[in-house]
């Protein structure tokens, strides 16, 4: 788990309060499920969504890539990254069909917002 956030920054292919981890006795796969559990929340709440558009289970079972930025141990904001399905319209009124990569979800602790953070997320995913 320490590892996982060493540089703090990570990607993570699929989670406590989002300043500070689960119990020390849970396993590193239970620490970030819980992790990505609450920072899904919270992710929600501050859009205003009806529901939780990240969570620990959708994210394993998907394509989907998942940056968490960590300052120490803890963890203050995420990007959820994956292809979907578009169709955009050309010049010449035909449809056509895209799959480029898009950012599902993005959020950075109020308590830490317009420092960076979210800007250092951001530019790590696009560097990968």
């Amino acid at each position: 788990f320490r590892r996982t956030f060493a540089q703090g920054i990570t990607a993570q292919r699929t989670s406590s309060h989002f300043f500070g981890g689960p119990s020390v006795n849970s396993s590193p796969e239970e620490q970030i499920e819980a992790i990505v559990d609450k920072m899904g929340i919270a992710s929600s709440k501050a859009q205003r969504l009806p529901a939780t558009i990240t969570t620990a289970s959708k994210l394993f079972t998907s394509d989907n890539r998942l940056y968490l930025k960590a300052e120490g141990n803890l963890v203050i904001g995420l990007l959820k990254v994956g292809k979907r399905n578009l169709f955009i319209r050309g010049a010449n009124g035909t449809v056509k069909e895209i799959k480029p990569l898009c950012v599902l979800d993005f959020y950075v602790h109020e308590s830490v917002q317009r420092g960076g953070q979210g800007r250092a997320l951001f530019d790590f995913m696009l560097a990968q």
